[in-house]
């Protein structure tokens, strides 16, 4: 005997189908922990996330609530404790306190080139004069008071153009000025870059993130030139460097590839800092780029915990979150033998 469903039936079936597909769909399936900031550990016990959750297009997912997360904690990443509570929990956070971006432009020899990578004399055709409309649409996306913006060009040398500021003008006018290096200053020290901005943030709280763009490989100076750098001299900078630096710090990176060449190690630092890695073939993509980058940031839920008091150098920090019958996780660590954020030996070293 053959069963039968009725239209009605098989209608309901379908919509109640539909309606969990959406549901999902709706989720986002990327979670992040963009930054940890245990600043506020001496004084508090108190450890703040920035957790960036993003549905398979980049966007940023809205309306989670506090009951979709929960926080581990553990001393060596393996054996993790839940967290009871939350005690701060803001969606939106680092948009409505403010975000403090670095933008770092590759000024290196050949984004003076095509985007093919061809040799070109026509302003119109270069990485540069791209790069450079890119960042005006960033800055221009900007809209929320708070927000702050520095500018950093780097070849051979790290030039810090702009301290960020809320002066938009200000950065936008040392965009302008930006020129082609000559041969000395044409290479392309990208983890030294990345390294030497962490300072730039000195004495800045809150949403902290580096928005590198680079049309290749790191290619050092001494290494390349056979000569002592002029600032640097014999050092040669390692891509682990940046990394520590900025996890130090509470530093996410966002580097973008604007060339097919694209340097080996971007992308751990990216992801090893709470970043991540975007590709722009075009300008147009490009400021789609840096458009998004923003909305994510500014996208990110503020989350605030009671850290455990399990002794550990550093802690590792899982965030899992819950919604729709679908559950993702991300874990990092932070250094957990601090004072205000420093890590002991540097502690040892400032006083």
């Amino acid at each position: 005997m053959k069963s039968r469903i009725s239209t009605a039936a098989l209608t309901t079936v379908l919509t109640a189908t539909m309606l969990l597909i959406g549901g999902v769909a709706a989720f986002g399936y990327n979670v992040r922990l963009s930054q940890i900031d245990p600043s506020r550990l001496l004084l508090t016990q108190n450890v703040r996330l920035y957790v960036s959750v993003t549905d398979d297009r980049g966007v940023p997912v809205e309306g989670l609530r506090g009951e979709s997360f929960t926080i581990f904690e553990s001393p060596d990443g393996k054996d993790f404790q839940r967290i009871e509570g939350l005690s701060e929990f803001k969606p939106g956070a680092a948009s409505a306190e403010g975000i403090t971006f670095l933008l770092l432009i590759d000024n290196s020899g050949s984004m003076y080139d095509t985007l093919a990578g061809r040799a070109t004399e026509d302003a119109g055709r270069m990485r540069i004069t791209h790069a450079k409309n890119a960042v005006r649409t960033f800055l221009g996306s900007m809209t929320q008071p708070r927000d702050t913006v520095g500018l950093v060009s780097y070849n051979t040398s790290y030039t810090l153009l702009a301290s960020p500021s809320d002066d938009k003008a200000q950065v936008t006018s040392f965009l302008e000025g930006i020129e082609r290096p000559d041969s000395e200053q044409a290479y392309t020290e990208l983890y030294a870059a990345l390294t030497l901005a962490v300072e730039d943030f000195t004495g800045i709280g809150g949403r902290k993130a580096i928005v590198i763009l680079s049309d290749g490989e790191n290619y050092p100076y001494r290494e390349h030139s056979g000569n002592p750098h002029p600032e640097f001299g014999e050092k040669i900078y390692r891509y682990t460097e940046p990394i520590r630096a900025c996890q130090e710090a509470g530093i996410s990176v966002y580097a973008v590839n604007f060339a097919a060449e694209k340097d080996p190690n971007l992308e751990a630092i990216a992801v090893e800092t709470g970043g991540t890695v975007f590709d722009a073939r075009d300008q147009e993509e490009l400021a789609r780029v840096y458009r998004r980058i923003h909305q994510q940031v500014a996208g990110e839920y503020l989350i605030g915990y009671r850290a455990t008091m399990a002794a550990a150098e550093k802690k590792y920090v899982r965030v899992q979150v819950q919604e729709n019958g679908q559950s993702r996780e991300a874990t990092r660590f932070y250094f957990s033998s601090t004072v205000f954020g420093l890590p002991l030996d540097k502690l040892v070293r400032c006083w």
